[in-house]
């Protein structure tokens, strides 16, 4: 080291005791210049003699004070490293090379800086700057490269070294290896931030209280509980937020808490909202110490349980109602316990508990039946039914079933099920009257069966019979009409005016009847047709039906709208005559009309109206209409609702319009207003 330690010493005083030490030379005086000559020597060489010695003291105490220093500096718990004023390594404690982990005879010589990382340099660079301006240049922190790649957090603290005349020729930097505390201290922030965060975030209220019970700090979710913004909650005391009715015992338990009876506790009470409303809580207390055990603090923990607590009420309303229920119900009911054997299977069981259903309908007595032995209690009980009982109860499968008993001589329907392992509750009610009655039903299906085939087999024959006739009509019809037109024709000159009014009468009759054979035999062929599914085009569909039937009328004057008309699956050809009856209809009964308007479309059924997920079509118009009583007569074959003066047709049309829509599998209903226009709807499956 170039710094060693001054050490005082006494000027050396040695000639007075050299001249004691050493003898006077007899005085002659011949010999007195030589012997003042040798006694001055002698004096001189006593007094050199303890100089030396002093020196070798003095040398001695020096090396003794270095040697001081030197384990100072070596052993001392942090690391020392002297440098030059360029931040070169002049000298460096054991410790110090250590931490750098290199030998210290590597280090001298070499740049600190070379140690140090490269993004802290610059702070070092600045360190020693200061250092050379300020005699306390303070704590500098910076990371430190250690030979094995690793880096360690360190503290520098620098001092000058001076000479005689005060000019700074080096630095001691004593190097604090501050790793460690770092660790801690992140570990502290990060546990202070995980505090914050599950106290800020915490859906359960959290409070920080003085010893007292003062709030000094609340987490929002205890705001939101309780309805007081942080401000106003801060320095109140619970007692203040409770309902009176609770701070005795939590005051109580607070006090044994404090006087170290207790280390926590824990009480459902009530509190106040700022509102006025009442807020159930359960609320865990505990204690928090300083070192030398007194109350520092409290921690409160805070669970709304109000909604618990509106169920816990309503499960006993409830359990008040089971048991009225239990009790007055006309079912039988019964809680039994199975009991079973060393191999697992049914052996017996026995009733927990019975209900007065249970004694009416069984005949059985709750006394004789709840905690006896089923075996004991009924000994002729057909082991049928211990298996069944136990089976439920072991394996958790409910059963239903229906029993016929014979001292009753009533039927029975029974459910069984397992509320709990190895337990079974059975349910049961009389259903003799239920039985007499489906028997009764069965034998009218039986006879409505037997008249619905024969009824079917007369509509066949009637459909035969109808068609087979309107057949054999049509000839005749034909040739009445043929030749009624020829005899009016041929000799029409040489008929009276009368006899030409019977034979247009024969035509135009027999025309309204050919109409009435055709539309008769088009109903009967509706039950005979098979039915051809495919996707219809509706729009398209009834564009040309349109078109068809108004440019029969060329000079009528319709308006007519047309909406959403989606295709659907069904008959093309029974289709088309849906929609040419329905429009024929709607063109025929607005003919009186100065303005015809006619509204086509669909619209998805409401719920709730049995129609699925289907589409209802319609087709409005603004004519005669018809009064709603009647509303029933418009789907019955030659039913009219006008005269047939005012609107001919032969009364088959909607019957065959409702037959179509039903053999698809849909509907067909009307709304209308006399003299106001008539609405057709329909749906198809």
């Amino acid at each position: 080291m170039n710094q060693t330690k001054k050490t005082k010493t006494k000027p050396i005083q040695a000639r007075p005791a050299a001249q004691k030490k050493t003898p006077r030379p007899r005085s002659t005086q011949s010999a007195a210049p030589a012997n003042r000559l040798l006694h001055e020597l002698q004096v001189y060489q006593v007094e050199l003699e303890a100089q030396n010695q002093e020196l070798r003291d003095a040398h001695q105490l020096l090396e003794e004070s270095r040697n001081r220093y030197a384990d100072l500096y070596d052993l001392a718990p942090i690391g020392y490293v002297t440098l030059t004023g360029k931040g070169i390594i002049q000298e460096i404690n054991l410790p110090g090379a250590v931490m750098l982990g290199v030998e210290r005879s590597r280090l001298i010589g070499l740049p600190f800086n070379l140690h140090v990382a490269k993004s802290d340099r610059p702070i070092f660079r600045e360190h020693l700057r200061r250092c050379q301006q300020e005699p306390d240049c303070g704590t500098t922190e910076l990371h430190l490269g250690r030979k094995d790649g690793d880096f360690l957090d360190v503290e520098l603290r620098s001092v000058p070294i001076r000479n005689p005349g005060q000019k700074t020729t080096a630095y001691l930097t004593a190097i604090t290896d501050i790793t460690t505390r770092r660790a801690l201290e992140e570990s502290l922030r990060a546990s202070e931030a995980l505090f914050r965060a599950v106290f800020e975030r915490a859906g359960m209220g959290m409070a920080l209280c003085d010893h007292a019970g003062h709030l000094r700090r609340v987490n929002p979710a205890l705001q939101q509980m309780l309805g007081y913004p942080e401000a106003e909650l801060i320095g109140k005391s619970f007692t203040e937020l409770s309902h009176p009715e609770d701070n005795p015992l939590d005051e109580n338990l607070y006090a044994a808490l404090v006087a170290g009876q207790r280390d926590s506790y824990q009480i459902e009470k009530r509190y106040l909202r700022r509102d006025g409303q009442l807020l159930w809580a359960r609320v865990t207390v505990s204690l928090i110490r300083d070192r030398r055990g007194k109350p520092s603090f409290a921690v409160k923990l805070v669970e709304n349980i109000t909604e618990y607590k509106h169920v816990e009420a309503a499960l006993r309303e409830s359990e008040v109602r089971y048991r009225t229920l239990f009790t007055n119900m006309s079912e039988g009911f019964a809680l039994g316990e199975a009991l079973f054997a060393d191999d697992g299977t049914p052996r017996d069981f026995r009733f927990l508990e019975v209900n007065a259903g249970f004694e009416r309908q069984s005949g059985l007595r709750r006394e004789d039946m709840v905690g006896r032995l089923i075996s004991e209690a009924v000994p002729s009980l057909e082991n049928l039914w211990i298996e069944t009982y136990g089976r439920v109860a072991k394996t958790g499968e409910p059963v239903r079933f229906t029993d016929f008993n014979r001292s009753t001589n009533r039927h029975y329907e029974v459910y069984c099920y397992r509320p709990a392992p190895g337990r079974f509750a059975i349910l049961f009610r009389d259903i003799t009257d239920q039985r007499l009655a489906e028997d009764r039903i069965q034998r009218l299906n039986r006879d409505l069966e037997r008249r619905a085939a024969e009824l079917e087999i007369a509509n066949e024959e009637l459909d035969s019979f109808s068609y087979s006739v309107s057949h054999d009509l049509r000839s005749p019809l034909a040739s009445i009409q043929t030749f009624s037109q020829v005899l009016l024709e041929d000799y029409g000159s040489q008929l009276p005016d009368e006899g030409k009014n019977f034979l247009n009468m024969i035509g135009s009759n027999s025309l309204a009847l050919h109409h009435l054979v055709e539309d008769l035999l088009t109903f009967s062929r509706m039950s005979r047709q098979p039915l051809n599914k495919t996707t219809v085009p509706t729009a398209e569909l009834v564009r040309q039906v349109l078109a068809k039937l108004t440019n029969a009328e060329p000079g009528r004057q319709v308006e007519v709208v047309i909406g959403d008309l989606p295709a659907c699956q069904a008959d093309p050809a029974l289709l088309t005559q849906v929609w040419v009856n329905l429009l024929s209809n709607a063109l025929k009964f607005t003919a009186k009309c100065h303005h015809t308007h006619i509204e086509i479309g669909s619209f998805a059924p409401p719920v709730g109206t049995g129609e699925g997920e289907g589409v209802v079509y319609f087709v409005k118009d603004n004519g005669a209409g018809f009064d709603m009583d009647q509303a029933g007569k418009l789907f019955g074959v030659f039913q009219r609702l006008h005269d047939e003066e005012d609107y001919p047709g032969t009364g088959v049309g909607l019957a065959i319009v409702e037959r179509i829509v039903r053999r698809h599998g849909g509907r067909i209903w009307a709304e209308g207003v006399a003299g106001q226009g008539a609405s057709f709807f329909f749906t198809l499956a």
